[in-house]
């Protein structure tokens, strides 16, 4: 909790530095090293965060929905589309998919080029959230320090059809 109030706060330094004392003092939680893979991400360390991610997958086989959401968002972010392609199947076998899964599908279809099902899956979302835009979604993108986390994402989102502006 510590790590995550540090990153919203944009303390990134202090976050990070939290997340590897933290996995220092238990190597084996995987929860940690998931917190510590988001740290690195949100410090423009790509490298490291994707060596954390690995590390956590090989450590928790057995994901939750919640898990698997926040586990293809990560790799959303780092911009590995084939690993986010792997963990968005892991969600469809689980059969749990609800519709808060339905943008990340979305952003990965219009990342790989397939805008029509993007604009499918972003249609659907709205239903349900229907004041969805990317200034808003802009105000979660601030923990990381690298900008192009959120261009990448602004892009492939507006390819989706997503607005930009509330009541666009």
């Amino acid at each position: 909790l510590k790590v995550l109030t540090a990153l919203y706060e944009l303390r990134r330094d202090d976050a990070l530095s939290l997340a590897q004392g933290a996995v220092f003092r238990n190597p084996d939680a995987p929860r940690l090293r998931y917190t510590l893979a988001f740290a690195l991400l949100a410090n423009g360390d790509r490298e490291g965060a994707a060596q954390e991610l690995d590390n956590y997958r090989r450590m928790a086989p057995r994901l939750s929905y919640a898990q698997h959401r926040r586990l293809l968002d990560s790799y959303l972010r780092l911009g590995d589309l084939e690993t986010a392609f792997a963990v968005l199947e892991g969600i469809r076998r689980s059969g749990e998919a609800d519709h808060m899964v339905l943008p990340l599908i979305a952003e990965l279809l219009a990342r790989r080029g397939d805008t029509e099902p993007a604009r499918d899956r972003l249609a659907e979302y709205v239903q349900a959230v229907p004041f969805y835009n990317l200034a808003w979604s802009a105000l979660q993108f601030r923990v990381f320090k690298d900008p192009t986390v959120f261009a990448d994402h602004a892009q492939a989102m507006k390819a989706a059809g997503a607005a930009e502006t509330p009541y666009d």
